[in-house]
C-alpha cells in the first residue's frame, strides 16, 4: 500500500498560496492530509487529476484594506473594528464551502483553510500584542479554519467575454455616428442674424459633418478590410481627432459667450447641444473614436503613427 507521507508535510503552505494560482494542488494536499495514510490508495491520488479538471474556475477579490485607527480611537473600538474587517473577508466554511465526508471533510474549492491568527497578525502589525491576542482568542472560539467570504468569490464563467480591439472600435464609432445624426451643423446665419464677430461659429458646419460621416463610413468597414488599408484608417481617424480638438478649443475660449448670444436665436432647435457639456461630450466622442481606432491598428501589429 502506497503511503503519501509527504502529502501531510506540504500542506503547511501559507493560505495565501491559494491566491497565487495553486488552489487545485492545495486541495489535493488537504484531502490527502485529512485521510489516514493507510487509507490513501494510488487510485485516490490518480483521481486528483480528474478532480482538478472538474473544479469550477474562481477568482478571489483582494482582501479589503485594514481600517485606519485615529489617534482618538479608544481601546474598546479596536477589537470591534478588527472583527468587522475579519468577517468582511472570511467566513465559517459551513456557510458556503462544500463538505464531503467521504473525501475527508470540507472541500476548499474557493481557497483556504485560512488561519485567523495568521491573517490578523499580518494585517494589524501595529496593534498591541495583548489586544490582538484577545481578539484572536475570541474568533478562534468560533472556529479554527476559515474560508474566504462569499462576497470575495468571482465565478469566471459569469464574466463577460473579453471585447476585441475591433469590437471596441466599432462600438465607439457607432456611438459617434448616433451623435452626428442628432447634432445639426451651424450655418453662417442663424435665424437671420450673423454671429458676433468676437465669437464666430462653432467649428461644425455642413462640411465638417460631411467629413466626419465619410470617416465613419470607412471605419465601420470589416476588420479584414481595415487591416489591409491602415493608412486610410489612420487618415480617417485623424479627421475625427482634428474635429475634436477644434470643437474643444472653441468651447474653452467662447463657450459661455456662445450660449449667451445664440440661445435666443436657436430656441429649441439645438437645446441639447447648446450647452458646454453637450459640446464637450461631442468632442469626447470624436476623440474616443480616434483612440479606439488607434488601439485597433496597433493591436494588429502596425505601429502608430506611421
Amino acid at each position: 500500500m502506497f503511503r503519501p507521507v509527504a502529502a501531510a508535510l506540504v500542506c503547511v503552505w501559507p493560505s495565501r498560496a491559494v491566491e497565487k494560482g495553486v488552489i487545485d494542488l492545495q486541495i489535493c494536499q488537504q484531502r490527502a492530509r485529512a485521510l489516514q495514510p493507510e487509507n490513501v490508495s494510488l487510485k485516490y491520488l490518480a483521481n486528483q487529476q480528474d478532480l482538478r479538471r472538474e473544479l469550477p474556475s474562481f477568482d478571489l477579490k483582494p482582501i479589503s484594506p485594514t481600517p485606519v485607527f485615529d489617534d482618538d480611537e479608544v481601546g474598546e473600538d479596536i477589537p470591534e473594528l478588527v472583527r468587522e474587517w475579519f468577517f468582511e473577508n472570511f467566513e465559517d466554511p459551513a456557510d458556503n464551502t462544500p463538505f464531503e465526508s467521504a473525501e475527508g471533510g470540507y472541500q476548499w474549492v474557493y481557497g483556504g483553510p485560512y488561519d485567523a491568527r495568521e491573517e490578523i497578525e499580518l494585517a494589524f502589525p501595529d496593534v498591541e500584542e495583548e489586544v490582538l491576542e484577545d481578539i484572536i482568542s475570541d474568533i478562534e472560539a468560533e472556529g479554527i479554519e476559515w474560508a474566504p467570504h462569499v462576497d470575495r468569490i468571482i465565478d469566471r464563467s459569469d464574466k463577460d467575454p473579453p471585447v476585441s480591439e475591433y469590437e471596441a472600435m466599432q462600438a465607439a464609432i457607432k456611438e459617434l455616428q448616433a451623435a452626428v445624426k442628432e447634432l445639426k451643423p451651424f450655418s453662417s446665419t442663424i435665424g437671420g442674424n450673423n454671429p458676433p464677430e468676437e465669437i464666430g461659429l462653432p467649428p461644425y458646419d455642413e462640411q465638417d459633418k460631411k467629413e466626419i460621416e465619410e470617416a465613419i463610413d470607412i471605419l465601420l468597414g470589416p476588420a479584414t478590410e481595415l487591416s489591409a488599408n491602415p493608412v486610410v484608417v489612420a487618415s480617417s481617424a485623424e479627421v475625427l481627432k482634428s474635429k475634436s480638438e477644434h470643437i474643444k478649443d472653441f468651447v474653452s475660449r467662447h463657450g459661455d459667450k456662445f450660449v449667451e448670444n445664440f440661445a435666443g436665436q436657436l430656441g429649441k432647435r439645438a437645446a441639447d447641444s447648446l450647452t458646454l457639456a453637450g459640446w464637450l461630450k461631442f468632442s469626447g466622442l470624436l476623440l474616443a473614436a480616434y483612440e479606439a481606432t488607434q488601439a485597433f491598428v496597433t493591436s494588429i501589429g502596425i505601429p502608430w503613427p506611421f
